[in-house]
This record gives structure tokens, sequence and C-alpha cells, in this order.
């Protein structure tokens, strides 16, 4: 949001049609109301005086703008982001997966993909793991990413008593195999524009467990392609991955139908196809 404000300020003058993607607005939840109002003030000054469009990567972050007054309708347009699913049809050797984690070729799997920050909400992800080992002790965690929670997730992990089956493994390199490795994946985030991290392992046809927040929402449907639980709820989390690994079926049909809407609805040909017709009717005006 600086840098789009910013560069929006950059382009008075030239002419050039300002077209703006947030990618989630500076004013999401989590955020304290005083700082949100105050950015919500510059993003309604930008989409009035400096914008020509704006694309948002998903339907909530529109209903986030027109809950802080941020430009009108006509000045929006949602693209959803989009991937290319034949990235992840390759056959994956899970057993090398899991022997790159020191584990049995039969362990199952648990894992999470991003930046261990406050967003993706990582000690939640190790509070539900300490729930899931109560049931299921041989289940193992993985999380793929680094940031500044690292340290005091280990920590957790370690006062949990859990440390020997929680793995972190900071920068991945080949995601879609360690996703398609997974027998869940749980994306426990507090808030998000709309998370590309989803519609990779929808592809790779791992089965999903995540937070009912606008832009999961609108990649995961709760009951047919995955589970949404409230964020901030590391036991409502544990119940619906204990449910998907006691319950083969389930998964299963979570994975069919995750494949089949990401070649329907998010692809990246689609992506761009609708950035360009968006591209072309600013020129035209």
């Amino acid at each position: 949001s600086k840098a789009g404000f910013l560069a929006r300020l950059a382009a008075i003058g030239s002419g050039v049609p300002v077209i703006y993607s947030p990618h989630c607005f500076s004013f999401h939840d989590g955020v304290s109301p005083l700082i949100a109002n105050f950015l919500a003030v510059l993003e309604r000054f930008a989409a009035r005086y400096l914008t020509t469009r704006i694309i948002t990567v998903a339907d909530g972050e529109q209903t986030l703008a027109r809950r802080f007054r941020v430009g009108f309708p006509k000045l929006f347009v949602t693209i959803h982001s989009g991937i290319d699913p034949a990235s992840y049809d390759k056959p994956v050797d899970k057993v090398a997966q899991r022997a790159f984690l020191k584990l049995s070729k039969n362990a199952r799997l648990v894992g999470a993909v991003g930046r261990l920050g406050k967003q993706k909400a990582p000690l939640d992800f190790i509070q539900m793991a300490a729930f899931v080992h109560t049931q299921m002790p041989h289940v193992h965690f993985v999380w793929a990413g680094s940031g500044p929670l690292e340290e005091t997730a280990r920590k957790l992990s370690e006062e949990l008593g859990i440390a020997e089956v929680c793995h972190f493994i900071g920068e991945y390199k080949d995601i879609p195999s360690l996703l398609g490795a997974m027998d869940c994946f749980v994306l426990p985030s507090l808030w998000e524009g709309f998370p590309i991290v989803l519609l990779e392992a929808m592809a790779a046809g791992t089965p999903i467990v995540a937070t009912d927040i606008p832009g999961n929402d609108e990649a995961v449907s709760s009951g047919s392609n995955g589970w949404l639980v409230s964020p901030g709820d590391p036991s409502a989390l544990a119940e619906k991955v204990l449910s998907l690994l006691n319950d083969l079926e389930q998964a299963s049909l979570f994975t069919h139908s995750s494949r089949e809407r990401v070649r329907q609805e998010f692809t990246r040909a689609k992506m761009l196809a609708s950035i360009q017709s968006v591209y072309q009717e600013v020129v035209n005006e």
C-alpha cells in the first residue's frame, strides 16, 4: 500500500492512466482502528484523485474498501490470481520428501507454507499441532518459510512437548512436491488478499483446512473442497485436520474438487486475459 500510494503520487501530471492492485489493503483486520482509519484516508484520496482503476484480487477486498469508503463501484474490478495447474501434475515422490525430513515412508504429514509472521499465525499452527498430537502422536508437522516468529514458534513447540514432530525447513524451492507429499495443508492466516498458496495446495491435490477470512473463502468452499474455521481458533483447526486424517474418502473428494476448481476458475491464462482486458479498456477510454 505504501508503494502504491507513492507511485500514484509520482504519476501526477504524467497523463498516464494508473491501475492499482493492492493485494490486501493496509487497513485490513488486525490493524489498530486509529492506524486503519488514517491509512484509509490516504487510500480514499488516492482512489478519488489519482487512480483510473483498482484491480482487487478478491471480492473481499472490495467489501473492505466499501467499509472504509474507499473509491466507488465503477472504479473496481476483481481478478482472482491464477497459477499454471500443469506445474502440479507431475508425480510426487512422497518417500523422498519424507526422507528429507528424516521421517519413515509411512509417516502422516501436515504442513503449512508461508512467512513466519503475525499474518500467517504460525503460533496457532503449533497449538493446532499440539491438539492433533494428543490424538495422533505419530503425525508430523512441517512449516516451509522463514520470518520473525520462527524462534518463538520453535520455543512454543518445545514448551508443548512436540518439538520432535515439528519441522521448520525455511525457504524451500520445490513447493509443488512438498505440497503433494502432505496429507493435509493448513493455512491459519488472520488476514489475506487472495493467497496463491491455497491455489497451489488445491492444484497439488492436498486436502485443505484454512481460516474463514476474506480471500480464503473465495478459493475454498467449506465442505466442498476443504474446511474453513474461525481465525484464531487452534482447536477448531485441529478438529478439522483430524477429521481429514481419519476420513480418507472425504479427503479424496476434497482433492478432486480442488483440482477441478483450479482448472476452471484460477488459471494463470484466465488471470492474464482478464488483466489485459482491463488495460485495453482503460487505454480505449
